[in-house]
């Protein structure tokens, strides 16, 4: 689950709003945290913070006729021309860097940091 802290002290869920998409467009974000929970283990606990851009999706599996399950959360951000994405799994995480001009991320769902 995210939790995102605005400029001016508001925070939002992905309780509260379902999910990314839901994050207004004008939202200036100060911290994007993530927990993610792991079976016998402490949960992973993550925060991100002082990016120019921020986005947030859940990664899915799903099988046709069956409902999909949430495995974990891909997280986005950019930093001066910089693109970091990071896929946080409960046994892992990976790990990319890349220049922005390679980024296959959708303009859609950017939401614009306070660096």
């Amino acid at each position: 689950m995210w939790l995102l802290k605005l400029h001016g002290g508001l925070e939002l869920t992905e309780q509260e709003l379902g999910n990314w998409d839901a994050v207004p467009v004008n939202a200036e974000i100060e911290a994007l945290a993530l927990a993610i929970p792991r079976d016998g283990a402490p949960p992973y606990v993550l925060e991100y913070k002082h990016f120019e851009r921020y986005c947030c999706s859940r990664i899915g599996t799903s099988v046709a006729g069956l409902a999909g399950n949430v495995v974990g959360y891909s997280v986005a951000l950019e930093k001066a021309g910089l693109v970091i994405e990071q896929d946080i799994f409960p046994n892992g995480m990976r790990l990319m860097a890349f220049g922005a001009a390679r980024s296959s991320i959708p303009e859609r769902c950017w939401r614009r940091g306070i660096s």
